[in-house]
Parts: C-alpha cells; sequence; structure tokens
C-alpha cells in the first residue's frame, strides 16, 4: 500500500478547496454562458426573444437589447480597443473569465481574491447605474449577475479578516 505520510498543516489556501466563493463562481459562470448565448443569438437574428426579455406589470424588460447595447462591450465602448477586433470581448465574457479566477481562487492569496472581487464590485456598481440612469432598462441577466459579485466580495473579505483574526491570535 500507500506509506502513511501526515499532510501538511493549511491554512484555508489548499488546492481544491471548494466553498461558498467557487459555488457563486458557478453560478456566476452559468449567468455568464446564458448572456453570452443571448447576445450571439441576437447577433445572428435582430428578431431573436430571449427567456430574459419579457414584460411584467407592465414595464419592459429586455436583457438582449442591454447585452448588444455598445455597453455590452465596455472595452470598445470606453475606446480601450478598436469596435469589433478581436479584443473587443462582451461583458459576459470578461465576466466568465473574472468566474474562472474566482472559481480556482483557493490557493491565491486573500488579499488578491479580495482586491479582484471589489474591482469586478464597482464595475458592476457601473453597469448598474448604466442600466437605471443610461439605458433605463432592467435586465434580470445583470442584476444577478451584480448579486452574485456583491456575494463574491462579501465571502473575499470575511475570508481575508479570517486570516487577519488568526495571524494575531
Amino acid at each position: 500500500g500507500c506509506p502513511r505520510h501526515p499532510l501538511p498543516h493549511h491554512t484555508g489556501a489548499e488546492m481544491g478547496k471548494f466553498g461558498a466563493i467557487q459555488c457563486l463562481a458557478c453560478v456566476g459562470l452559468m449567468i455568464s454562458g446564458y448572456a453570452v448565448y443571448v447576445e450571439e443569438m441576437k447577433f445572428d437574428d435582430p428578431s431573436y426573444e430571449a427567456l430574459c426579455d419579457v414584460e411584467l406589470w407592465g414595464m419592459s424588460m429586455s436583457c438582449s437589447k442591454v447585452l448588444a447595447s455598445s455597453y455590452g462591450h465596455i472595452l470598445s465602448h470606453w475606446g480601450i480597443v478598436p469596435h469589433k477586433s478581436a479584443l473587443d470581448w462582451a461583458n459576459a465574457s470578461l465576466g466568465g473569465i473574472f468566474y474562472l479566477i474566482m472559481l480556482g481562487s483557493a490557493p491565491l492569496p486573500r488579499a488578491l481574491t479580495l482586491f479582484i472581487s471589489s474591482l469586478s464590485c464597482a464595475f458592476s456598481l457601473y453597469l448598474a447605474y448604466v442600466l437605471k440612469y443610461v439605458l433605463e432598462d432592467f435586465c434580470i441577466v445583470c442584476v444577478s449577475s451584480y448579486i452574485v459579485n456583491g456575494l463574491i466580495f462579501v465571502f473575499a473579505y470575511k475570508r481575508f479578516t479570517a486570516k487577519k483574526m488568526t495571524k494575531v491570535n
């Protein structure tokens, strides 16, 4: 059989640890995947109506309209990359990268996880402002990702402060 060697003691940053951040990252990946799907379908067929395009209580909510807007490709909207270039990625694709990083964040330094999640939270706040006051629309897919990003930040903050408290003890 295999020799019995005790595993070295780890402080919660071991590979393969699956916690709240990783669960939320999986949810975020599903949301991002659906958003990319909706955007691609809308691009291929402008008459496409997504499941998230709904009318509720007399209010029209169109995720496909929001995702297909120039704000849906923030890098070209801000002029960082040329419009329709290979680097003009949809926000949902950028979100997918963020969620993949968070999925594998257990071995990352806690301060780095907190920093990355706070950037995503700030970006979500900006996009929520754009959604409400510029586009004057409601996108359930977008808002769902903002909530997931906020929760990832909360858990990253809890993880970061837990580390600080164990250092004191």
